[in-house]
């Protein structure tokens, strides 16, 4: 992981951890890209900025806000699979987070 300090991304919990410990050489693996999409997915849905959902000064992610937003799209009725597969590239476990396979699987399914 490359230290900028003017460069902020979305990390996974396995990276944020290293990056809590300040441990910049780390190898990448398709699970921190199926959560930074995931990440990206909710900004893109609630137009707000990645940052929202990290606190950067305690070097911790803002779970609380990602669970929240989450219930909004089930409170406002968001289509069920796609609630689905945003909650699962969220996973905070990555071995059990949806691989990017299974994620272009069932977004190339017609389904909606």
């Amino acid at each position: 992981m490359l230290r900028e300090k003017d460069y902020l991304a979305p990390l996974d919990p396995n990276l944020m951890q290293t990056y809590e410990k300040n441990n910049y050489d780390v190898v990448y693996e398709s699970a921190d890209d199926v959560w930074a999409l995931g990440i990206t997915s909710l900004c893109f849905l609630f137009n707000e900025d990645f940052n929202n959902y990290y606190d950067w000064s305690k070097k911790r992610i803002r779970k609380e806000k990602i669970e929240a937003s989450i219930q909004i799209l089930h409170n406002v009725n968001f289509s069920p699979v796609m609630l689905k597969i945003v909650s699962e590239m969220l996973d905070t476990n990555n071995y059990t987070r949806i691989t990017l396979g299974r994620l272009n699987e069932l977004l190339n399914q017609k389904m909606f």
